[in-house]
């Protein structure tokens, strides 16, 4: 047998490997906040003073999570947010973790 038989051989072994253990791979579904919705409560609390996400949001854990997921993904492509939607972001995500740490 030559080497790039056996190379190939190997490399198919590999794959069917592989392929084998894709079954076996189980992923987490967790329900989330879309960012069409987060859009949507920027621009309904427009101008509102002392806004309570929770009104709108009732997981803050998982609000914070994903505005924090959509902001990071902005280094890899187009701004999910335009600069006054991340600064109120900003905002109310510095709230939110007071919130977690006084409750603490």
């Amino acid at each position: 047998m030559d080497t790039q038989s056996t190379q190939s051989s190997l490399v198919g072994t590999h794959i069917r490997e592989a392929s084998a253990h894709i079954d076996d791979v189980k992923v987490e579904v967790r329900p989330g906040y879309h960012l069409d919705k987060i859009k949507w409560f920027l621009r309904v609390t427009k101008g509102q003073r002392s806004v309570q996400v929770e009104d709108h949001f009732p997981d803050l854990q998982l609000f914070h999570d994903h505005v924090r997921m959509y902001m990071k993904m902005e280094r890899y492509g187009a701004p999910a947010f335009n600069d006054r939607e991340t600064y109120r972001l900003k905002k109310i995500l510095v709230k939110i973790r007071s919130q977690f740490e006084s409750s603490d």
